[in-house]
């Protein structure tokens, strides 16, 4: 059983009650084709949805002044929008031009996220956009990532944000807490003050991008999948002797 990250190994003990057959494989990662489509012009598809209140859309918000925080992941419970949006507002409140992307494909949350957004006092530096093939070049113009998770497997838009040179942090959850550790990222309460002491922490300038030998990263993932392999092919010819 090959799991993504150190910390899924308690669950997935806990579903298959054996220890011998898990095994943490780093999902590869392509820092070259990341970095080759954060250069690309920003592309909309025909679906894509932007909502914000620049009359120059994305990047009127991307052009002007203030901190601006992004977040990508579906518009799903899991992700915590609610929360990001929550703590945006405080910091907002002393940081008015400040500004909070939003980026989410798939989800059942997105009419329910928009509606908070809207009610919302920070509404005009708050944008919501919803299926875009390349967020890339939007990620690589903003200032720091952010992951308002509840709990994940291993978010790759981490990795992205590293590649890219951007400071990201997150909540202590099961999922990334091994990944940020390992490379000098930043990791707060599980709550909007956690969240909120993120965003004042960055401010301050206490956050700076995690710092990750790419090569080294897939040369460690090729070998557990290597010896993934030669173990499943011995095992296989043992059965047929």
């Amino acid at each position: 059983v090959a799991i993504v990250s150190k910390e899924l190994f308690e669950p997935t003990f806990k579903i298959s009650q054996r220890q011998d057959n898990i095994v943490v494989a780093p999902n590869f990662q392509d820092p070259d084709g990341i970095a080759n489509k954060s250069k690309l012009n920003i592309s909309f598809e025909s679906d894509t949805n932007c909502i914000t209140s620049s009359p120059s859309g994305i990047e009127g918000i991307l052009n002007s002044s203030g901190i601006k925080f992004i977040s990508i992941g579906r518009f799903s419970r899991e992700k915590g929008h609610e929360r990001l949006i929550a703590a945006f507002e405080r910091f907002h409140d002393s940081n008015k031009d400040a500004k909070l992307i939003i980026i989410g494909g798939h989800g059942n949350l997105f009419v329910k996220t928009l509606r908070l957004v809207k009610a919302s006092p920070a509404f005009k530096d708050i944008t919501i956009i919803r299926s875009i093939m390349n967020p890339m070049p939007i990620l690589k113009r903003c200032d720091a990532f952010v992951l308002s998770s509840y709990y994940e497997g291993f978010p790759v838009v981490l990795f992205e944000a590293a590649v890219l040179g951007l400071p990201a942090f997150g909540t202590d959850v099961r999922g990334i807490r091994g990944f940020v550790n390992e490379f000098g990222g930043c990791l707060y309460e599980n709550s909007v003050e956690g969240i909120l002491r993120g965003m004042n922490d960055f401010a301050q300038g206490r956050i700076k991008p995690m710092k990750i030998d790419f090569a080294k990263y897939n040369n460690e993932a090729m070998r557990v999948y290597k010896s993934l392999l030669s173990t499943s092919k011995q095992k296989l010819e043992k059965q047929k002797i």
